[in-house]
């Protein structure tokens, strides 16, 4: 065997090794449908057009009445980061006289899906004319359109600076802006998240993504919007909602997608991953329990709360991470990370800029409460709980971190966690589940602040980061060496 052979053989059996060691998963994507407007004629109304792909029906475009309000020409989207191009057409909703209130102003049907989670992107550029009174609300339901609580959207709000927004239901269930203004003349790119979260079978969240940098899902949507209005388990149909347009107001819309992933929404294959592999996960169940409430439970609410006032008003926060698709063989780092609201609210009196501790407790591995459910635990039942104390734990549960925030923390603030402690209780798992409890140190004096982070009914809530180990050079040379002794024993065999 020439020393040439030899050695791709070995570069072989080398890439052979890590393959089997990091192996990649990824599900079949599904873009349920798309239209880029490229394949309409230039200047012709969109009411009735087919173009793009995968939609069930045509566009409809006669909400408003007179007709010829959105049509089809010359532009050329992209947003800041160059991660969706629209293409020499886009659709031009222009209303061509004064309106009010159009529930309806643009439609178009979608192939019905249950999915869990739906993404829908497209880019947007106010041209002019959007003022403080106007609104536009892209939005998806199972056949609902105007001010609807059975319709998921997101869009440009009707407030100074004409933020966007994320929405559940309607006007009157949950609406919540982002921090950035739909500014004339820029184009953005915008990506909705809508899901059933929280175990529900019917969707009840909309997360709003503003100009992605590529086609990875940012880990903190720019707005959040969580509500249990909408009482529909299926999407079937993209409406467009508008408040108060006038004559010669533009807004442009481009590269309509529906998608089951984040990357396909948009478009864009995300890009290849640099150094050791990782794998960032979502708590599956949370909750808080509350002292003075023993008996009752709070898994399906939007915060993890954490106070320490004896065994009165006391609360303290369960988190678990089913680790079962984790495939690395050894695990060299391991990061809890707990979000807080933006903002935060007043919740209890009056902070006072005071410092605060904070414990983190695993609860032991194999204990017989790892399968605590979020829909059930409560002071009384929680595993681990000391319920005689404001933020004790029993024996069956070890201390792995502290953390300090003062005040009230930081609106929108993220606290990394990643001792050696918390490493050792993730590699020590046999069952392929953790569970974290938070406690506050600190008891209350004259204060009575109660401490707030996500749960993971936000979409923003806790996440556990965990990253492979590398194996030694040594390591990799010993892989290829002994996968080449074992192919010059077959040869011999032979």
């Amino acid at each position: 065997m020439t020393r040439l052979l030899r050695s791709n053989l070995s570069l072989i059996l080398l890439l052979t090794a890590l393959a089997a060691m990091w192996p990649v998963q990824r599900a079949e994507a599904i873009v349920l449908a798309s239209d880029d407007f490229e394949s309409y004629a230039p200047g012709s109304d969109l009411n009735g057009g087919s173009g793009g792909f995968g939609f069930a029906g045509n566009w409809a475009a006669t909400g408003a009445s007179g007709g010829g309000h959105t049509t089809v020409a010359a532009a050329t989207l992209m947003d800041p980061n160059a991660v969706s191009n629209g293409g020499s057409q886009a659709a031009r909703l222009a209303p061509t006289t004064n309106l009010g209130d159009i529930g309806n102003f643009l439609n178009r049907p979608l192939p019905t899906t249950s999915l869990d989670t739906v993404y829908m992107s497209f880019l947007i550029r106010p041209e002019s004319g959007v003022e403080n009174n106007e609104f536009y609300n892209f939005q998806a339901s199972d056949g609902a359109t105007g001010n609807s609580s059975n319709a998921l959207g997101v869009g440009i709000r009707n407030n100074p600076g004409n933020p966007f927004f994320a929405r559940v239901g309607s006007s009157g269930n949950s609406t919540v802006n982002s921090s950035t203004n739909a500014t004339l003349g820029d184009d953005f790119l915008l990506v909705a998240r809508f899901s059933k979260t929280g175990m529900s079978t019917t969707y009840n969240q909309t997360a709003l993504f503003i100009n992605p940098v590529d086609g990875n899902e940012p880990v903190v949507p720019d707005a959040v919007a969580n509500h249990g209005a909408p009482n529909i388990s299926d999407l079937s149909l993209f409406s467009v909602r508008n408040f108060n347009p006038d004559a010669g107001d533009v807004v442009w819309i481009d590269n309509l997608r529906f998608a089951d992933t984040f990357a396909d929404a948009v478009g864009v294959t995300p890009p290849a991953p640099t150094g050791p592999p990782m794998v960032t996960l979502e708590a599956d169940a949370d909750a808080f329990v509350q002292a003075n409430q023993a008996n009752n439970n709070f898994g399906s609410n939007v915060e993890l709360l954490a106070k320490n006032q004896g065994a009165s008003f006391s609360r303290k926060s369960w988190l678990r991470f089913d680790l079962t698709g984790v495939t690395f063989d050894q695990i060299a780092e391991a990061e809890l990370t707990l979000r807080q609201p933006n903002p935060i609210r007043d919740f209890g009196g009056n902070a006072n800029n005071l410092t605060y501790e904070f414990n983190v407790f695993g609860l032991n591995d194999g204990d017989a409460g790892e399968g605590w459910d979020e829909g059930a635990i409560t002071w009384n039942n929680a595993p681990g709980n000391d319920t005689g104390s404001g933020d004790g734990v029993l024996a069956n549960a070890t201390l792995l971190d502290t953390f300090m925030l003062t005040g009230r923390g930081v609106d929108g603030g993220a606290i990394a966690l990643n001792s050696q402690a918390i490493l050792d209780f993730i590699t020590a798992d046999s069952d392929g589940r953790v569970t974290f409890i938070i406690t506050r140190e600190t008891p209350q004096t004259s204060d009575s602040v109660v401490h707030i982070f996500n749960s993971r009914e936000t979409g923003i809530g806790a996440t556990l980061k965990l990253t492979a180990a590398i194996p030694e050079p040594a390591t990799f040379s010993l892989l290829a060496l002994g996968g080449l002794a074992a192919l010059r024993r077959r040869r011999r065999a032979a």
